[in-house]
């Protein structure tokens, strides 16, 4: 036992029972068994793992980094721990070295050797260390190295050993452990190998284990996205021999239909490998468990086959199968020699989110980052079926599910709406600027694409593989077009994608002339057949959905052209939205007899010049997200909508009920609900009409905390904001919403084809936070504004872009740097200065990208300073004339500092009073002044420095 005090902090060292049990609070503390130093905890507030002779036996965490940590995120010891070296004999039996009792007791290095302990010995003799295997949880090992490097880390190294066979032969692996002072994640660094064995010693594969308490599994696979919850009995494995770059898992069992809301598991473990190598002359292969196979019959786990890969069934790889537990084989595997070695960082969480890519100091309220991160990660990556075999056999599609797999579907066998679904599922992903994310995206986006007809129609979804052009109630609608061409831009925003978009606009180009086609030349509106966004409610002529959604569509597609160089093409789109708009509020909006407070559902043109409305909340909101009301007529549809029916669900449909005569077959199922996509409008007229409080009382906060009860929501939300439990389960739709709410209106990171928008929304004055997000980071305050984000599927790629940031302090000037190792990451002569308007915002071109980060920090508004050293302290006697040199900083100052209400001018005589700081001043008598020098000696009466504001008539002062 021993006390060591590292350079940062206190690391204790203590010794208990055998059980070793996480101790609480945040010092990063190493706890040993007192009884026979086989068992090591290591643990430092956000995350504590318990480590044996034989591998990982338990993992747990608290995600607000004081020590009060959850359950195990794995299994327990007995059944295979959390990981652990494992061979699977003929039988079907496995020896595990977590209940071997053999190997070394685990040892604690010295901290500092910790930034040599991430570095893996590979195979070739060579090392490849985690800050450099080029993944995009590298800098968060690199981070550990460094930290271990001070001793801010904690570094266990042990041997997992088992012994198997007939000849019982010893296997063993050499793991090192390391756990930095403020991570959420832990690194383990694994070499192994093996000699040849025989195949009558019974072996059938060697393998590491890894066991997860989280019962949905989601795998990023180099080949595609799969994901699995409660799979049924004989199906729980599924096998590749693709490049395995990430699996995590969340969530608790159950919760469907029958068993009412999903209650939240908080539980959650994330594998980043980040480096594997192997001799091995058999492919590499990797098993997914999920469902009633694994042990104890619920949970998920992993499978890196180290040898014998080839005793896989190979009828049984790429989709989910009975693997391993099919009929046991009758002679052992011929495994050859090898040697291997693994890096990877495990993320621990007490909340259903994966965080082996979050930093500990996250920079916003846990709840908002829980938030955030459980909508994107739990719902929408869930619904992605872009792994061979997903939606055909043999092949791999780019489409995506409305539900994650439990294991059947919500709407089964049906993919792609963008009617607006998954616009919606695809803008939470987006946002979370995941690479890896984003170009399955792509896929799912580039798939409908490729069936567009010639009008330019877009698939409505997929049946199978196969184009259904018509939605699910049987009528054409204009959403998925309309949705469909915003989401692609949306890749396009959040990955800097420009090459992409300028080779796609052709084909986006083609699906607008369905839209354009639906315009009439001389009402400046879309005469329309159907519904935008709510497919069975029956909307034709003139109506005030299609034709608001219209407007903004038009202006994000006039973005797109002026960045693929077409600004005439941009400028007639700007021409037709606002042409758009204007009609609207010429024909739609209710006269006088119905309130003339809301536009109408639609009108029938002027030979009929009749109208139908039922006051559609989503039509109004969609006008109203577009800045299509006036300030006035906006304040009396928010009225409207707020003093009707069901405000306390984020957002119902309409304030008139459409009935079974209003509904396609008369299915009125949508007719009494609340929906996500209404929501969205609903947040972002808030937003752009100034009403933070209406978001934050009647969408955010209920939302979100719906989801952090739930993890997974249902389709639909009823008139008392509670989820509508015979609607779909585990739908993608509320969780995007709350992601999607808290990145882009809350924390306002929205970043454009044309430029980046940062515009904090809410009630909350102190305005400060760090948006951290993938490739994305924003740290925000008054003072200061820092921001890098990708300009290119190269992370390397720079790009000069306009930036636009709001709520920062009116008329200041911000300095502007840049901070890169790209020679393009640099200001031009003459752009390291902007100042922010009379409303707080700051607009200036600067090079960023996601190894560029450009800073706008407040300028020193300096007026005078000390540029020599004081004299005499203030009253006390000297040899000579006590006085003070002074230099008036920048040209401006001469003309704007105001002393006693003059300008410094060539004065030899005179009191002189001026602001340094807030409470601090300069006071004296002006004896000479030599511009841009003054010179002053004390009062005679030498008093204290006055009191005086921030300004005296002018700039302030400062003192460098």
């Amino acid at each position: 036992m021993s006390v060591t005090r590292g350079l940062a902090l206190l690391v204790s060292v203590q010794a208990v029972a055998a059980t070793v049990p996480c101790p609480s609070g945040s010092t990063l503390t190493v706890t040993t068994s007192d009884d026979d130093a086989s068992r090591v905890t290591l643990s430092n507030g956000y995350v504590c793992v318990q480590l044996a002779q034989g591998g990982i036996e338990a993992a747990s965490a608290d995600a607000t980094g004081e020590g009060n940590y959850g359950t195990n995120v794995g299994f327990d010891a007995s059944l295979g721990g959390v990981a652990g070296l494992e061979a699977q004999l003929v039988d079907g039996s496995t020896k595990s070295s977590l209940t071997s009792g053999l190997g070394p007791n685990p040892t604690v290095a010295a901290a500092a050797a910790a930034a040599a302990a991430a570095a893996a010995q590979l195979v070739d003799g060579s090392t490849k260390s985690s800050l450099t295997s080029g993944l995009g949880a590298a800098a968060a090992a690199a981070a550990a190295a460094a930290a271990a490097a001070d001793d801010d880390a904690l570094v266990a190294t042990l041997s997992p050993t088992l012994a198997a066979g007939a000849s019982a032969i010893s296997f063993s692996e050499d793991w090192t452990v390391t756990l930095g002072a403020n991570d959420r994640s832990f690194t383990l660094d694994v070499a192994g190998s093996t000699e040849a064995v025989d195949s009558a010693e019974g072996i059938r594969c060697l393998r590491r284990n890894y066991g997860f308490g989280g019962a949905s599994v989601y795998a990023w696979w180099a080949g595609g996205h799969v994901q699995m919850k409660d799979q049924n009995e004989g199906l729980g494995y599924f096998a590749s021999t693709e490049q395995l770059y990430r699996v995590y898992a969340l969530g608790a069992t159950g919760g469907d239909v029958d068993d009412g809301p999903n209650r939240a598991g908080n539980t959650s473990i994330d594998l980043d490998i980040l480096d594997a190598s192997t001799t091995n002359d058999e492919e590499s292969l990797s098993v997914v468990l999920n469902g009633a196979d694994v042990t104890a019959g619920v949970g998920s786990g992993l499978q890196q086959v180290l040898a014998g890969a080839s005793a896989y069934p190979t009828d049984d790889l790429d989709h989910w199968a009975s693997g391993w537990s099919a009929a046991n084989a009758t002679t052992g595997t011929a495994l050859a020699a090898a040697s291997w070695s693994t890096a990877m960082r495990v993320g621990v969480n007490d909340r259903d989110f994966p965080t082996a890519r979050v930093a500990g100091d996250i920079g916003v309220p846990m709840d908002d980052l829980h938030g955030a991160m459980t909508g994107i990660y739990a719902s929408p990556v869930g619904c992605l079926n872009t792994h061979v075999n997903a939606v055909a056999d043999g092949e791999a599609v780019g489409q995506i599910a409305t539900t994650i797999a439990r294991p059947d579907y919500g709407y089964s066998g049906t993919y792609n709406y963008f009617d607006p679904d998954n616009f919606i599922s695809t803008s939470a992903m987006l946002y979370s600027y995941e690479p890896y994310i984003q170009a399955e995206v792509r896929k799912v986006l580039e798939r409908s694409g490729s069936f567009l007809l010639p009008t330019g129609q877009l698939p409505h979804h997929f049946e199978g593989t196969t184009p259904t052009y018509q939605a699910l109630s049987g009528e054409i609608q204009t959403g998925p077009n309309v949705f469909w061409v915003l989401s692609c831009f949306n890749y396009a925003k959040t990955s800097g994608d420009l090459e992409w978009l300028n080779g796609y606009m052709p084909t986006l180009r083609n699906a607008t002339n369905f839209l354009y086609d639906l315009i009439d030349d001389d009402l400046h509106l879309a005469l329309v057949p159907g519904s935008l966004m709510i497919d069975v409610f029956l909307r034709w002529n003139y109506t005030t959905d299609t034709n608001a959604m219209l407007v903004g569509f038009f202006r994000e597609f006039a973005k797109a052209e002026d960045a693929v160089g077409n600004t005439t093409g941009a400028s007639d789109l700007r021409t037709l939205s606002d042409t758009i708009a204007s009609a609207i509020n010429d024909h739609l909006w209710a006269k006088d007899d119905a309130g003339a407070d809301h536009y109408v559902t639609q009108w029938d043109g002027a030979e009929l010049n009749t109208y139908r409305d039922f006051v559609d909340y989503d039509a109004n909101l969609i006008a109203a997200a577009h800045g299509i009301p006036t300030e006035a007529n906006a304040s009396a549809l928010f009225k409207r909508i707020d003093g009707g029916r069901c405000r306390a669900a984020a957002t119902f449909v309409s304030e008139d009920y459409y009935g079974p005569d209003d509904t396609t077959d008369g299915n009125t199922g949508d007719s009494w609900c609340a929906m996500g996509r209404v929501g969205w409008f609903d947040a972002n007229a808030r937003k752009l009409y100034g009403d933070a409080s209406g978001f934050e009382t009647y969408l955010l906060e209920p939302l979100q905390t719906a989801l952090l009860e739930s993890t997974w929501l249902h389709e639909r939300f009823s008139c008392d904001g509670t989820q509508q439990l015979n609607r779909t389960a585990m739908y993608f739709e509320y969780p995007s919403i709350v992601a999607m709410y808290l990145s882009n209106i809350k924390y306002g990171v929205d970043i454009q084809i044309d430029g980046v928008t940062i515009s904090p929304f809410s009630t909350d004055a102190s305005n400060k936070f760090v948006w951290d997000m993938g490739t994305v980071h924003v740290a925000f305050s008054q003072q200061e504004v820092s921001v890098s984000v990708p300009r290119g599927v190269d992370e390397n790629a720079v790009r000069v872009t306009p930036f636009e940031i709001s709520s920062l302090l009116p008329n200041t000037t911000y300095q502007l740097s840049v901070q890169g190792e790209s020679a393009d990451c640099a200001l031009e002569a003459g752009t390291a200065k902007a100042t922010a308007d009379a409303a707080g915002v700051l607009t200036f071109a600067a090079p960023v990208g996601y190894r560029c980060t450009v800073t706008a920090t407040k300028a020193k508004a300096y007026g005078v300073g000390a540029c020599a050293t004081w004299g005499p302290r203030w009253g006390q006697p000297a040899a000579g004339p006590d006085i003070r040199k002074w230099h008036l900083f920048e040209e401006s100052a001469r003309t704007a500092v105001r002393w006693n209400g003059n300008r410094p001018t060539r004065r030899t005589s005179g009191a002189i009073q001026g602001a340094i700081e807030p409470g601090i001043c300069i006071t004296g008598h002006l004896i000479a002044c030599d511009m841009p020098y003054i010179y002053l000696a004390p009062r005679p009466s030498s008093p204290a420095p006055v009191s005086c504001s921030t300004k005296q008539g002018g700039l302030p002062a400062r003192m460098p």
